[in-house]
């Protein structure tokens, strides 16, 4: 039986059982996205706006933008956005402050 290498060192079973959408997945990849994870939040510190900036750019590659970066056949959406990230690819700008208007 393999185990996965998470904190609590579940086998990878267990792991599908509590992620039933991710069955498909190997136990690899959920290695490989934790790693990616770390290294592209060295680069965007705050996780809100992580997670924002990767879900945006999953959108766009799903609707069929082109990565910005080299794939491999098992990379998902989150893994290229991911990568963008850590290459410096991808980035985000603050928005301006909005003006109040006085009434």
């Amino acid at each position: 039986m393999l185990k996965c290498h998470l904190t609590n060192n579940r086998p990878a079973s267990n792991l599908r059982s509590l992620f039933p959408r991710f069955r498909h997945v190997r136990p690899t990849s959920f290695i490989m996205t934790a790693q990616l994870l770390e290294e592209a939040s060295k680069k965007i510190p705050v996780p809100q706006v992580l997670i924002n900036v990767v879900s945006r750019r999953v959108r766009q590659l799903s609707a069929g933008h082109r990565p910005l970066v080299e794939t491999t056949p098992r990379m998902g959406f989150s893994d290229i956005a991911l990568t963008e990230i850590i290459q410096g690819k991808l980035a985000y700008e603050d928005a301006p402050p909005e003006e109040k208007h006085p009434q």
